[in-house]
């Protein structure tokens, strides 16, 4: 027996990935995840040394915060900004979230903040 097609529409599927970033952007929470990506994927962006020495800790209004562990290293990671930026931003390129500056605060300031 034939069935017929009464009553019935074909499927209009949709990517996954456009119902989850639809919901992402409506939530408000692209920043937040894309700061724990940066986290998470900190050494791979700005170097082992670097790394030691430094780690992402907020990323508001376009900006990210970074804490250095001495004044020296965050006169050095001034000094290299323009290529932090570069990095993360070829990090995830096809990411929603901008990031147009990277303040550099100590580590101690930070902590004693928090």
């Amino acid at each position: 027996m034939k069935r017929s097609n009464i009553g019935y529409r074909k499927a209009n599927p949709v990517q996954l990935a456009r119902i989850v970033q639809t919901l992402v952007s409506d939530l408000g929470i692209g920043t937040d995840i894309f700061l724990k990506k940066v986290k998470e994927n900190w050494q791979e962006i700005a170097g082992t040394t670097y790394a030691a020495k430094t780690h992402p800790v907020s990323l508001k209004n376009s900006i990210l915060t970074v804490s250095v562990s001495s004044p020296a290293w965050q006169t050095q990671a001034q000094f290299d900004k323009s290529s932090f930026l570069k990095k993360i931003r070829d990090f995830e390129p096809q990411n929603d979230v901008e990031i147009h500056d990277i303040r550099f605060i100590l580590e101690f300031t930070y902590r004693s903040t928090t």
